[in-house]
């Protein structure tokens, strides 16, 4: 009888691993087609900004409409139950600082960072929640802003510490790790064939 319930509760647990597969895979592909879509509106943005009116515009457009821009991906999506959050250990707008669940994550791939090992998109579910966190990394067109403060234009410098007064987001090199795109989905939504 024991041996009948073990092997219930092992049947009981595979199949369960066998319906959480598929829903994670459908929450990776969610969160990563949210981040791809947050950056490439992020640097639609951005470029329109910085061909119209140079870094210091581009500065404003960051201060005014990427929180915004943020919170409307998963409307774009369809997906209106859906959050979408940036986040860094060191951020530039308070609205972006890490809660505890983000700090733990970033923690653990700034270490992957800093022993150069590849970064990969994390995946956690939570309170019936699956967390998505894409990493980022400084490129170029980062770089005007979130790069070293002696090779920033005395404009973008002066910018940043009147919209930022609090800045932690400068002194980044190429390609260096500087946060995650942070996405949560109700299992719920997941579920759903």
């Amino acid at each position: 009888m024991l041996r009948l319930v073990v092997v219930g509760l092992l049947a009981a647990v595979c199949l369960g691993a066998a319906e959480t597969a598929p829903q994670e895979e459908r929450a990776r592909q969610l969160g990563a087609n949210a981040a791809f879509e947050l950056q490439r509106v992020l640097k639609s943005e951005l470029t329109s900004a910085i061909q119209a009116g140079g870094p210091g515009q581009a500065i404003r457009v960051c201060a005014q409409k990427a929180l915004l821009l943020t919170q409307g991906i998963p409307r774009l999506m369809d997906v209106p139950s859906m959050t979408v959050k940036r986040t860094s250990l060191r951020w530039r707008n308070e609205m972006n600082r890490p809660d505890a669940m983000e700090a733990k994550v970033l923690h653990e791939m700034e270490a992957r960072a800093q022993a150069q090992e590849p970064l990969e998109a994390v995946l956690r579910l939570h309170n019936k929640t699956y967390h998505y966190f894409e990493p980022i990394r400084t490129t170029g067109l980062c770089l005007t802003c979130h790069g070293l403060e002696e090779k920033m234009p005395e404009n973008v410098r002066q910018a940043l510490d009147t919209l930022y007064p609090g800045d932690r987001a400068r002194g980044y090199a190429a390609e260096e790790f500087r946060g995650v795109i942070h996405v949560s989905i109700p299992q719920a939504v997941v579920a759903e064939p």
